[in-house]
């Protein structure tokens, strides 16, 4: 089974995120499999809301939550997680594991975007009234990016580490309890520091990110469609809604090798 190396554990550690190549985990075939079953979703005559490629009307919703919900436990996604040991690298890390499923993320040419247009979140506000968060997130790369601003996946390195203090400075469970989602998120947004980093990748590519890390979408002033698929993995010793990690960045890590190198 795979397991990280030194430079990626410490890039993890540090940065906040660290990419796995296709080659390390052999999963270019498995990748294919994976977008195929995407693209016979979107394709699909037998669904009679499909029968004329994807409604529009449904995009933005597909676009926040997942496209292709029926494939969110597909065995092809399943095998990505298991055939190419990322699941032995997680566990690793913060132990068993419990994940959301797969979110399949569609990123589409947008001739009306402009470059300045990053928006960075935490995963899990997205509601005000529900914390959903988790440890570690792994994003598999089902097309090549391999140049910027073609819907790259985009990190703000070490935001972690200044997520992580924000949080150990505020009465975490006041907020959660006031349900101040909303303002905790205007507050979360100043947070970021570093220049964001869109990280080009080749599909079987796998990024690895501490929750806790500024992300989101690069535009994609590309002329293809860029396709990614995300699996979110919590601790089975954390609980839904637990917040204990948010102030402490190794909260519920076990990996010494990452943590303290």
């Amino acid at each position: 089974m795979y397991s990280l190396n030194e430079a990626q554990r410490t890039q993890l550690k540090e940065d906040g995120w660290c990419l796995i190549t296709r080659e390390e985990i052999e999963s270019r075939e498995l990748v294919r499999q994976a977008l195929r079953s995407v693209n016979l979703w979107c394709a699909d005559v037998r669904l009679p809301a499909l029968s004329r490629g994807l409604p529009r009307a449904r995009l933005r919703d597909f676009a926040s939550d997942t496209f292709c919900p029926d494939l969110r436990f597909a065995p092809e996604f399943l095998d990505l997680v298991e055939k190419t040991g990322i699941r032995s690298v997680i566990h690793s890390i913060i132990g068993e594991t419990a994940e959301f499923g797969v979110q399949i993320a569609l990123r589409f040419p947008d001739d009306k975007a402009r470059q300045s247009d990053f928006h960075p979140h935490i995963d899990g506000f997205a509601s005000d009234n529900l914390l959903d968060n988790f440890n570690i997130l792994a994003g598999f790369y089902l097309s090549d990016v391999t140049r910027q601003f073609a819907g790259n996946f985009t990190v703000w390195p070490r935001s972690h580490i200044a997520a992580a203090n924000f949080f150990a400075e505020h009465d975490v469970q006041q907020l959660l309890h006031a349900k101040q989602f909303s303002l905790l998120r205007e507050m979360l947004a100043r947070v970021p520091k570093a220049e964001p980093r869109q990280i080009e990748a080749r599909a079987g590519d796998v990024v690895l990110c501490h929750y806790l890390l500024f992300h989101c979408p690069a535009v994609n002033l590309s002329e293809d469609i860029r396709y990614m698929a995300f699996v979110r993995f919590r601790s089975t010793r954390q609980a839904p809604g637990d917040c204990e990690q948010l102030g402490s960045l190794w909260h519920y890590w076990n990996d010494q090798a990452t943590i303290q190198r």
